[in-house]
């Protein structure tokens, strides 16, 4: 799963994530970005069965600010994910080209980009075509954007993975393959 937060003090702030079912959540990627208000974060956990019903939540401390969570269930993923590709991006500039390359270890795997910046304005466009907008949001009161995409990899190697924005903004960008059981 992938939480994007927007908070008010760059580098502030801690997220966690928990269930209604007492889940244990381990992070991947994550950055809080030295330019306000930009901050990514990706938990995952896996679970061998569905455990029925559950709420999940994200809990910001630290800092004061606005969370985002998308949470997905992938039905394949691979138990343990060492050796899955992860990066992060801190912005510390004005850009249009919120994208970066990742490069996925297995065919069939799921690539999750998170980024926040702080131009609620911008419209963002995928980078890739491949790549499937999973959450939008702008916060006309905040002044915040954030988006949340995903991308299946066809074959190993540099995936690019973002969106191009409409305005230039510092922004905040992480990453996470997670690797299909059959790798």
């Amino acid at each position: 799963m992938i939480v994007n937060g927007l908070h008010d003090r760059p580098g502030a702030g801690t997220v966690t994530v928990t269930d209604s079912v007492g889940g244990s959540y381990t992070a991947g990627p994550h950055l809080s970005g030295t330019v306000s208000p930009t901050a990514a974060w990706y938990f995952q956990r896996y679970l061998s069965s569905a455990p029925g019903p559950m709420t999940v939540t994200a809990h910001l401390s630290g800092a004061t600010g606005t969370l985002q969570l998308a949470v997905r269930v992938l039905d394949g993923a691979a138990r343990s994910q060492s050796g899955a590709a992860a990066g992060a991006w801190n912005g510390t500039g004005s850009s249009t080209a919120q994208a970066h390359a990742l490069t996925a270890t297995a065919a069939g795997s799921w690539l999750f980009v998170a980024m926040a910046s702080g131009n609620a304005s911008a419209s963002l466009t995928p980078a890739s075509s491949r790549e499937v907008n999973i959450d939008l949001w702008h916060d006309q009161a905040s002044g915040d954007n954030g988006a949340i995409g995903r991308l299946v990899t066809a074959s190993p190697g540099s995936q690019t993975l973002g969106w191009a924005a409409s305005q230039a903004d510092p922004y905040t960008w992480v990453a996470q393959e997670v690797v299909p059981a059959a790798c």
